[in-house]
């Protein structure tokens, strides 16, 4: 990811992980995250946990996230 790419804003927001386990993820997101629905380009809370899973794991493909 080149520095100036949604995915590099999503994980330089750092919301602090709760918990997690193999089917859940629970985030304590920093005001001014949005939850979901952010404008291209700017970070939201689903983003940066796709990413975080995406690259903990070693995912390839998409990894689907829900807003509970």
């Amino acid at each position: 990811d080149s520095p100036s790419s949604p995915e590099s804003a999503c994980l330089k927001m750092n919301p602090t992980v709760l918990y997690e386990d193999n089917h859940l993820l629970v985030l304590n997101k920093p005001v001014g995250m949005v939850s979901q629905g952010a404008l291209p380009g700017e970070p939201s809370a689903v983003e940066w946990a796709r990413e975080y899973l995406k690259r903990k794991f070693n995912k390839p493909g998409n990894v689907f996230i829900g807003v509970v």
